[in-house]
């Protein structure tokens, strides 16, 4: 093995302990998919996507709670992403390889605002109100 090969191996370690630790400590319940690499002009990428009904939840919260332990004790922090559309990630560096955590972005917008019918007019019926008062008798002698 070469030493890129030991430093994905330990990233990857470090991640999927990292992330077993946010989602028992938040009570969720996404699973971590296979990872993949791909070399890009900024360096080895290595990305995993994230199933389950919190998908979303879960890598919002990784990102916002959790700090990364990289190999050399270093700490990272992890940054959401939404560089591609209808997709959230989690992304970080640490130790010369990036990290990205994603899954599309399934979470509804805001609702669209309901538009109500107006109550038809109602109309008394002619002549009498419901309850009419007793009329009063004349006393005057």
């Amino acid at each position: 093995m070469t030493r890129l090969d030991d430093t994905v191996t330990a990233e990857k370690t470090a991640t999927r302990e990292a992330w077993t630790f946010t989602l028992k400590a938040l009570n969720l319940t996404a699973r971590l998919g296979n990872w993949e690499a791909r070399t890009t002009d900024t360096g080895l990428i290595l990305s995993a996507p994230v199933s389950g009904s919190d998908a979303v939840t879960a890598v919002r919260d990784f990102a916002a709670t959790s700090h990364i332990a990289g190999v050399c004790g270093d700490f990272q922090r992890a940054q959401l992403d939404y560089q591609v559309p209808g997709r959230v990630a989690a992304v970080w560096q640490s130790n010369g390889v990036w990290l990205e955590l994603w899954t599309p972005d399934t979470e509804p917008g805001p609702p669209a605002p309901v538009q109500t019918v107006p109550k038809a007019f109602r109309r008394w019926r002619a002549g009498r109100l419901p309850n009419t008062r007793r009329r009063k008798e004349n006393t005057t002698p």
